[in-house]
């Protein structure tokens, strides 16, 4: 008797044992979760569209804009440069003709009224910007093209994946733009592009440390380049005459040059 009672109460000790190294095991299991990073939405291997052939140019440029952002940041670049400083000319024509041709794309593929989520590091001073533009109910403007996101948590988890200095993390903010209302086209199976993205900006709120800000869009008409001079030639002599009570108006250069964000990790 005394035999079976200490070996139910070896048995009982190993059973508890056992259990205490499941519980933790399972909180072990927990913490791992809550440290993974979420899905990697950056899928591009996913994309089908073909690119072969003089048809398909733009569509490799803006593929390659996406999957090289350091080429996307040249481009954007180049065409933000040669519509603020036109009179100076081209200073890299070849990629500012790469950036023509993936910008007369994208303008004409961009379609409807949709959702677009756009997530990226802001510097400090930029952050700052953002928030005067609430404060001042001014427009926000995204030159050239800007690739988002069709969902909020894909826009979230584009965070953990896209790279930044870890020493210089202080010096940068997590911004989520939600936009409504914007014509787009999905690109490469997992981006949603946007063409001069332009609308009414409003909120800043922190949230798990992203500052989110909505966007309601304003629909810009795709101009040709002799239509934008004219335009252009015409707005001193429209400047010098003063508007009547009540039609303000901004135009869209002046709100581009107010509300442009360098984005990094867009």
């Amino acid at each position: 008797m005394a035999a079976d009672g200490m070996a139910a109460a070896e048995g009982d000790a190993m059973m508890e044992g056992g259990d205490e190294m499941m519980m933790e095991g399972m909180d072990d299991m927990a913490a791992m979760e809550g440290t993974m990073e979420p899905a990697n939405p950056f899928k591009y291997e996913s994309d089908e569209r073909k690119y072969d052939g003089w048809n398909n140019v733009a569509g490799a440029l803006l593929k390659n804009m996406l999957v090289n952002p350091v080429f996307g940041d040249m481009l954007k670049a180049n065409a933000v440069s040669w519509e603020y400083n036109q009179e100076k000319g081209k200073a890299y024509p070849e990629l500012s003709s790469a950036a023509a041709l993936v910008s007369a794309a994208a303008a004409k593929a961009a379609s409807g009224e949709n959702n677009v989520f756009i997530s990226g590091y802001v510097d400090n001073e930029s952050h700052e910007a953002l928030g005067d533009l609430v404060k001042e109910a001014n427009a926000i403007h995204f030159p050239f093209v800007t690739a988002g996101w069709g969902t909020k948590d894909e826009a979230i988890a584009a965070f953990s994946h896209t790279s930044i200095n870890p020493k210089k993390k202080g010096d940068y903010k997590k911004v989520l733009f939600e936009v409504t209302g914007a014509a787009s086209f999905t690109f490469a199976g997992c981006r949603q592009i946007t063409h001069r993205l332009n609308g009414k900006i409003e909120g800043g709120e922190a949230t798990d440390e992203i500052h989110i800000f909505k966007v309601t869009a304003n629909k810009v008409e795709a101009q040709t380049v002799a239509e934008w001079k004219k335009a252009r030639e015409a707005a001193p002599a429209a400047a010098a005459t003063p508007p009547a009570e009540g039609d303000m108006k901004m135009e869209p250069e002046m709100m581009a040059a107010e509300g442009d964000a360098m984005m990094e990790g867009m």
